[in-house]
């Protein structure tokens, strides 16, 4: 290999560790349309728990190339509200599953959300991995709920905490969870 080739080689490889992964949320994913109904589903899902429910984890973004990807952990059975992003996004089941409409995806298995679809899903009893890869690096989220819907969601975060505070999370979320004790 030729000293241009290493070069050129270099300034195409970039790492992204893990540990060093923002959350994904405000700034790097803001908030979009908000109905009265979903801003009010919002905060009370966030006032019991919502947050606790998942991590979430910007990985790598390119601006240059306007690709993005993003690490989430689910705990089982979460919920997630109905809602769209503003990008294309492919996601790919690492481990667990999920309930997407009637159809139930589990490790190996993907799915294709494109830009301003409503989607929503429910992970199953082992929790969910996924890995996101999005078409852009700036994003919203924008969600589409009922009062209905929305109290739904709340009571099964209250039925979830308790099981939530045992769980040991997979090894990837514990890495990226020990950057704030470190």
């Amino acid at each position: 290999m030729n000293a241009d080739a290493k070069v050129l080689s270099k300034a195409q490889v970039a790492i992204f560790r893990a540990s060093e992964a923002p959350d994904l949320g405000g700034e790097t994913m803001p908030l979009g349309r908000m109905r009265p109904a979903d801003e009010r589903g919002r905060i009370a899902a966030l006032e019991v728990g919502m947050a606790d429910s998942a991590v979430i984890r910007l990985l790598f973004k390119d601006d240059d190339r306007g690709v993005s990807l993003t690490y989430a952990w689910f705990k089982k059975h979460a919920t997630l509200p109905r809602h769209s992003h503003s990008a294309d996004c492919l996601y790919y089941v690492v481990s667990g599953s999920l309930k997407f409409g009637s159809e139930e995806l589990s490790a190996g298995d993907s799915f294709l959300v494109p830009a301003d679809t409503l989607y929503s899903y429910e992970v199953g009893p082992d929790g969910l991995e996924v890995l996101e890869f999005r078409t852009a690096t700036e994003f919203d989220i924008s969600f589409s709920g009922t009062d209905a819907s929305w109290a739904k969601l709340i009571d099964n975060l209250k039925v979830q905490q308790a099981a939530w505070a045992s769980l040991v999370p997979p090894l990837a979320a514990r890495k990226m969870m020990s950057r704030a004790t470190d």
